[in-house]
């Protein structure tokens, strides 16, 4: 039986504090305290506690492996009960230091990071190890944007970043938005600071021709919404897109208004895709990792692999991770927008089986009540432009907590 980790029923909660200089919260990278889920509940011994990470298609998602796990159990000489929570990149990495959980799926970029694969150094010591089971495969995609192989079907274990503009754009040719870049006239919209093809490749693609700036950088947290984002007109400069070979297919609507820029630099290096790792002191470590080493679906397709050169494979991103690491400011020092914010909310609504609930933090301290006034109102404002935006989204202030003044 798949059974259901009682956060995945709980709302997620957003904590934003108000500071002095404005709205100013940590890091969206790696933070776990700005996309808070409950701990995964403490199960059976014969259970097996999963986190994976929440992308766009949450219902999608979740059936598939749903489905995987009940396949993968029925296959096993003794009974394995599989138990799945879904949370952000944060919520894993946070469950993951904390052993809230013993597998988990994560995407190259968070994999890499989290493991330090680059040649910087070896990973820490932690307080709960994890290992490397297989890599998940991601079905064929119906994009016209992605290649012939990966057309092809069945499960596909690599796949590609694709730069994306709208079809009117001036922009024709990617020396075109390497041009346009290093003269600062477009806007660059990535996915998540920690996507591989949604902002690492790309960026360190652009670094590498010296047509990077990070003030031309905006953040989408989704690689359907960098899409969307694509399509609005409200931005002085030419906006360029970075996302996944496959983006199109969540959202067909606007293939027709989009158009892929083709680019030999960035479609001729493939990304590893997720990556299953589990808790190196499970029992069940041995038979899970033959399990998941050619693991087969109902059609006898290949749908997890162990690859042999996983190391190396996941040792460039790691090594692009690092050279971005030192060129870059440090995130966590860095003020988050409200468009950010905005975007996160978005992100979470549309990926996770309930719809956020944003909660407000008021410091005390006499004259601070009078900016804080003015912070509320930015707030209601950006929550009111984004409803308008996206009527299928229903967010709004639900908590508001101070002290004093």
């Amino acid at each position: 039986m798949v059974a259901v980790f009682k956060s995945l029923t709980l709302r997620t909660a957003f904590f934003f504090a108000v500071g002095v200089a404005g709205l100013l919260v940590r890091s969206l990278g790696l933070q776990p305290s700005l996309l808070v889920a409950q701990e995964p509940a403490v199960l059976s011994t014969n259970s097996v506690r999963v986190g994976v990470v929440a992308f766009e298609d949450f219902e999608g998602e979740f059936s598939r492996w749903n489905r995987l796990f009940a396949e993968l159990a029925k296959k096993q000489e003794s009974e394995i009960a599989f138990d799945l929570a879904v949370g952000s990149y944060g919520d894993l990495l946070h469950w993951m230091d904390k052993g809230y959980v013993d597998m988990a799926v994560l995407t190259p970029g968070v994999f890499s990071e989290y493991f330090q694969l680059g040649s910087k150094k070896p990973a820490d010591d932690r307080r709960v190890h994890f290992e490397y089971l297989a890599t998940d495969g991601v079905p064929a995609t119906t994009s016209s944007w992605a290649s012939e192989e990966r057309r092809k079907p069945g499960f596909h274990f690599r796949y590609h970043c694709v730069c994306v503009v709208p079809k009117d754009s001036p922009l024709k040719t990617f020396d075109d938005v390497l041009k346009a870049s290093k003269a600062g006239q477009i806007e660059c919209l990535f996915v998540n600071p920690l996507s591989a093809s949604g902002r690492v490749l790309p960026e360190y693609v652009l670094r590498d021709f010296n047509s990077f700036t990070p003030q031309q950088v905006r953040y989408s947290y989704s690689h359907t919404e960098s899409l969307r984002l694509l399509l609005q007109d409200d931005s002085t400069k030419d906006r360029v897109a970075f996302v996944w070979d496959a983006a199109s297919d969540a959202v067909p609507e606007l293939t027709s208004n989009l158009r892929r820029i083709p680019s030999p630099t960035l479609e001729e290096i493939p990304i590893p895709h997720n990556v299953i790792v589990m808790r190196s002191d499970h029992r069940e470590l041995a038979r899970l990792r033959n399990a998941f080493a050619n693991f087969r679906d109902q059609q006898g397709l290949t749908e997890t692999r162990y690859l042999e050169d996983w190391k190396e494979l996941y040792s460039g991103l790691g090594q692009w991770y690092e050279r971005l690491s030192s060129a870059s400011v440090d995130r966590q020092r860095q003020p988050v927008s409200m468009d950010e914010i905005g975007r996160i909310l978005l992100q979470s609504a549309r990926s996770q089986p309930v719809s956020p609930r944003v909660a407000v933090v008021l410091s005390g301290g006499g004259a601070k009540c009078s900016y804080q006034v003015g912070a509320i109102c930015a707030l209601e404002e950006e929550l009111a432009k984004l409803r308008k935006q996206n009527p299928d989204v229903d967010l709004d202030i639900n908590l508001i907590v101070g002290t004093s003044g």
